[in-house]
């Protein structure tokens, strides 16, 4: 339950949710009119209107989020359990994949990092996504494609240590 107090707290007004019955574990006001939320399940919901709407989030993940914290009404990270971070510089509207080769971010997430047993990635949509891990002397330690918006990595059989992770989709490079 989110609740609002418009006269420093000493009254509080339930606010309500068009989403199922949720635990929010972390609110961040980023001004008087704008709001996040997170919780269990990958719950994220956001007020434009100072708590009088709320709106649903996609966050790609089912994993509980503990904190939100913003940068500026577009500029937000939310930290879960396993290490996951996800992020917005678009105020949790999806992210658009940009021509620019040298683009380090967009249009897709994955999860959690560190991993030890599985990688998830979840894709702006379906297309030719060519997944590289290399390690950290640049050779090639796990090469996927798949067509798929969602997809799983095994990597139970890769030693603990560091990894880089590169996605390619044809013409374009977008990480790293």
């Amino acid at each position: 339950m989110l609740i609002k107090s418009t006269d420093y707290g000493n009254t509080w007004t339930p606010l309500t949710i068009s989403v199922p019955t949720m635990n929010f574990n972390s609110v961040y006001l980023v001004s008087n009119n704008v709001a996040y939320a997170v919780g269990d399940y990958g719950a994220i919901v956001k007020t434009v209107d100072g708590g009088a709407t709320w709106q649903l989030q996609s966050a790609a993940t089912s994993f509980d989020l503990n904190s939100v914290y913003c940068l500026s009404a577009n500029d937000c990270y939310a930290a879960g359990d396993k290490g996951l971070i996800l992020k917005t510089t678009t105020g949790g509207n999806r992210l658009a994949i940009s021509d620019d080769a040298s683009t380090s971010e967009g249009g897709f997430i994955f999860y959690p990092n560190p991993a030890s047993d599985i990688l998830s990635f979840i894709f702006e949509g379906a297309a030719n996504h060519t997944i590289v891990i290399s390690n950290t002397l640049g050779q090639t330690i796990i090469q996927e494609r798949t067509l798929q918006k969602e997809f799983t990595l095994k990597i139970t059989h890769l030693p603990k240590g560091v990894y880089i992770i590169s996605l390619f989709i044809p013409k374009k490079k977008i990480f790293p």
